[in-house]
């Protein structure tokens, strides 16, 4: 058996098949960057908000913590598309932004030492100045993967990477267990944020080891990149609409999608502790339940994919994560639970590997970085706003309620994914003309 998981290993690893020594050794790289990141957010991300209580952090700090990054992409993004774009050499800008922002979780952990008084306040500054350079480097990134791997091998590289960082973002959590329990606070969380900053280090490091064309040598035809008007305009948004309207159909039904993702993610919690009265324990196991079922879900992928499309995939997995607040909201007990973390995790990663996928063949290549920032300035608009509103009615109309409306609103984003608009334009139309 264990001759068996090695040669799979191996075999995830080492990609056969590839003629171009160069994509395999990308592929590669990617695979092994991806587990230093799955650490990461399994370590210092994932207690961000529990550090800055216990630095003593007012809610109004907790919440800003949490919603401020979102509140700066919305404007930020945009720009950073744009600033991106620009460069004939994507990968020194992905880089510098990249370890600009892994140094900023060493700041993090020396919080308690910079500011004795207000170390919860000066963690939650932080996260927010940190967005800068990583919205850079989510859109570097994501416009940097289709031309690091080829095509037809991009969705399978995708899935893979997606059930690495499930297995390795779990461990992270685990090794983060014993330090948190066994060394006294503030140490304990400074050890957690210290593994989160190498293992981020580790993440940036095999990123700039990927060997990725430049722009122009891909594509002589993409000429010199714009060098005024940075900011995308209301004329060039109704460019988009009306000569990208697959792409702008995308975007509308991801926006609707996350709207009802991400108003549910607070209701959760909520709903275990007040409701259901769940234990730590049982809130630990839901998680690696939802993470068992989507690195297997993940592997799956692929085979699914070829056969469906991209966007049917997306279409029904994302319309069928509506079971999990509205089946939670239904809950009186925790074993139902159990089940639903068990399936929400298989459709929540086909969703987010189709989801990627599809923004890949929707954004137009010759502006890709600029419309991969429209997108997620986009999404970041649902992730500020949708949390808001649901915690401030949920005293008023009820968490199951609003759970259960979340959901219909994901059933909504996920009829959405089905529509295609009157096809592609012209890839240098749109945001272009300004």
């Amino acid at each position: 058996m264990f001759s068996s998981w090695r040669k799979t290993l191996a075999h995830l690893l080492v990609p056969e098949g590839i003629a171009n020594p160069v994509e395999a050794s990308n592929v590669r790289l990617l695979y092994v960057e991806v587990a230093w990141w799955g650490v990461a957010l399994g370590t210092y991300l994932s207690y961000l908000t529990v550090f800055a209580a216990r630095l003593g952090a007012s809610n109004f700090w907790i919440g800003l913590l949490s919603a401020g990054p979102a509140l700066v992409s919305i404007f930020w993004l945009l720009p950073a598309g744009r600033l991106v774009e620009r460069q004939p050499r994507q990968m020194p800008i992905l880089i510098r932004c990249m370890f600009t922002s892994r140094a900023f979780v060493l700041l993090m952990a020396l919080a308690p030492w910079l500011s004795p008084r207000h170390g919860g306040e000066l963690l939650a500054l932080l996260v927010i100045v940190q967005a800068i350079p990583s919205g850079i480097v989510n859109v570097a990134f994501t416009a940097m993967l289709p031309d690091a791997v080829s095509a037809e091998r991009l969705g399978s590289v995708v899935s893979v990477r997606n059930a690495i960082m499930a297995v390795t973002s779990t461990l992270g959590t685990l090794v983060s267990v014993p330090l948190l329990a066994w060394v006294p606070f503030p140490a304990n969380y400074q050890a957690v944020m210290a593994l989160g900053f190498l293992s981020a280090y580790l993440s940036a490091y095999y990123v700039s080891r990927l060997r990725v064309p430049d722009r122009l040598a891909l594509d002589p035809d993409l000429g010199p990149r714009p060098t005024h008007r940075p900011f995308l305009s209301l004329r060039a948004v109704r460019g988009v609409w009306q000569e990208q309207q697959e792409y702008a159909w995308f975007v509308v039904a991801a926006f609707v999608f996350h709207l009802g993702l991400y108003g549910a993610i607070p209701l959760f919690s909520i709903y275990w502790v007040r409701e259901l009265h769940l234990s730590d324990a049982w809130i630990s196991v839901l998680t690696m339940v939802w993470n068992a079922s989507s690195v297997l879900a993940s592997l799956a992928a692929p085979a699914l994919i070829r056969r469906q499309g991209n966007r049917r995939v997306l279409a029904w997995s994302s319309a069928a994560l509506a079971l999990y607040p509205i089946g939670t909201a239904c809950s009186r007990s925790a074993y139902p639970l159990l089940f639903l973390a068990l399936a929400g995790g298989v459709v929540g990663a086909l969703m987010g590997i189709t989801l990627f996928n599809r923004l890949i063949e929707v954004a137009p290549a010759a502006r890709r970085a600029s419309y991969i920032g429209l997108y997620n300035a986009a999404i970041n608009g649902a992730v500020f706003g949708a949390p808001l509103v649901t915690t401030t009615l949920a005293g008023a109309k009820g968490v199951a309620t609003l759970m259960i409306a979340s959901g219909v609103v994901r059933i909504l984003g996920g009829l959405l994914f089905l529509v295609r608009g009157k096809g592609k334009g012209d890839a240098r139309s749109g945001m272009e003309r300004q």
